[in-house]
């Protein structure tokens, strides 16, 4: 038994707050395992605020407060407790750090591979903003005047051509 009046680092106490401390400061660590994105900013909020609990929480607990008669056994075991309770915290959020690692690399990644551009699409594009841009115009092509005939996939296969003549000349 240690001398009551003496302030003992192994008091529940004294083991509270410096668990308290310890987790605190692992909180603050974690934080720093995160990209700086909007994404990740509740997890880092949340783990910000953890760690102000925390050091809130060991406040109240003074290193100065007498032993309670613990056998060092009681003492060991009640750290464990304390520190498994917190270990477990910390564990899960490394999990979420994990998960919102694997998501903001997930959402950086492009989303399909570029799909080669055919005449086809040209002539749906054109269609598209041919009817925006001038509708009389888009009339007049998807129905000759003359002979009722569309005239979009010439159009659009025209037009395709001017686009691989641009793409194959060097930019100036």
């Amino acid at each position: 038994m240690t001398d009551p009046t003496s302030g003992d680092q192994f008091t529940e106490a004294a083991i509270r707050r410096s668990t308290y401390l310890d987790a605190a400061r692992e909180a603050d660590d974690a934080t720093k395992l995160f990209p700086d994105n909007l994404e990740c900013a509740p997890a880092i909020g949340a783990l910000q605020g953890l760690a102000q609990r925390l050091r809130r929480l060991a406040q109240h607990h003074t290193t100065a407060e007498q032993p309670i008669g613990l056998t060092w056994e009681a003492r060991a075991d009640h750290a464990v407790r304390l520190y498994a309770r917190t270990a477990i915290e910390l564990e899960d959020t490394m999990a979420e750090a994990t998960r919102l690692r694997a998501r903001v690399a997930e959402l950086e990644q492009p989303t399909a591979a570029p799909q080669a551009v055919t005449v086809e699409h040209v002539e749906t594009a054109l269609r598209e903003w041919l009817t925006d841009f001038d509708y009389d115009l888009h009339k007049a092509t998807a129905c000759g005047e003359d002979d009722g005939e569309d005239r979009y996939p010439d159009e659009a296969e025209a037009f395709f051509g001017c686009l691989i003549r641009a793409a194959a000349r060097p930019s100036a």
